[in-house]
């Protein structure tokens, strides 16, 4: 069991590097539990983590919008890009106050809102089908359909013409 848990203390990244702290030695644990020091770690670098990607989702969500010219904005994703930041910013306060497991709750919290604003289905179909795809898969379509569209336009244009021409003849 032994060399399971340093295995498993060595996949969620708690390693003994406070080992080679001069002066510093790491009592033995006494039991299976976590210290608390530990604990602290995991929160720490899970709430950075989440935060960051976050932040990184939210940049990414801004890119396509300033590429994309045609995408409409609905009040669910304004609401979640407005929830993600808010929880960005208590995350970020409760990390400078200490405050590990509220940082940890609001960065979730933030994380969750940013992945629902980028991938809300309202912006999925804009994002996977641009203007000028549709362009280009729908104008050899309507060609053929508008060739007897012009012509009869045309054809219109000389029937008017006859018609003013009779017209005028019988004023």
């Amino acid at each position: 069991m032994a060399t399971f848990l340093i295995q498993l203390r060595v996949l969620l990244g708690i390693t003994d590097q406070y080992a080679s702290i001069p002066g510093a030695t790491i009592l033995p644990l006494p039991s299976v539990k976590l210290r608390d020091w530990e604990l602290d770690v995991l929160f720490r670098f899970r709430t950075v983590e989440q935060m960051s990607l976050a932040q990184m989702t939210l940049q990414s969500l801004s890119q396509l919008l300033e590429e994309i010219s045609n995408i409409v904005i609905n009040e669910e994703v304004g609401a979640s890009v407005s929830d993600a930041v808010y929880h960005v910013e208590l995350g970020q306060s409760a990390l400078h106050e200490g405050d590990l497991e509220a940082a940890l709750s609001h960065s979730k919290q933030a994380y969750q809102s940013a992945e629902n604003a980028f991938t809300h289905p309202s912006l999925l179909a804009l994002l996977y089908f641009p203007d000028d795809q549709k362009y280009a898969v729908y104008i050899p379509l309507f060609i053929p359909i508008m060739i007897p569209v012009l012509l009869s336009m045309k054809s219109i244009k000389l029937w008017k013409r006859v018609l003013r021409g009779k017209s005028q003849k019988t004023d």
